[in-house]
């Protein structure tokens, strides 16, 4: 009988070692919950703003690809964010960085697209406006 009293002594302190971890980490959740309750959400009007600059666009894109994507933005974080933002609004498109695609994005702050292809040595697909067009890699 000491060795069934042992063993059960045994299996309560495993269960409540279980217990006190599964707390901790729930508490711990909870904590982290409530810091993003109080965080106030980000205005979407940029991402609706964001969304109705490609709409056209993605109305004229197969359902699924990766496409190249380019933009005239010289600063390496705004260039990320900005193809992230425009990932997000042509999902579940992929968008791949650079022009190495058979048919590129391309978001531009500048309005003159067709002149942003050609530095690129792109064939302009259709100007969207607003700075967003499609681009087509040339055969060679």
């Amino acid at each position: 009988m000491p060795g069934q009293a042992l063993s059960y002594a045994r299996s309560v302190a495993r269960i409540g070692v279980l217990a006190l971890i599964l707390g901790s980490a729930l508490l711990g959740n909870l904590a982290n919950l409530a810091d993003l309750l109080r965080i106030a959400p980000a205005p979407d009007r940029e991402m609706v703003r964001r969304d109705r600059r490609f709409e056209t666009l993605r109305s004229s894109l197969p359902d699924r690809a990766t496409l190249g994507y380019v933009t005239d933005s010289a600063d390496p974080a705004e260039s990320r964010l900005r193809l992230m933002l425009a990932q997000y609004s042509l999902a579940p498109l992929l968008l791949a960085p650079g022009a190495d695609r058979a048919l590129i994005v391309g978001d531009f702050s500048q309005s003159d697209v067709a002149a942003m292809g050609r530095e690129l040595d792109l064939t302009l697909v259709r100007d969207f406006g607003n700075g967003v067009a499609l681009f087509a890699r040339p055969q060679r």
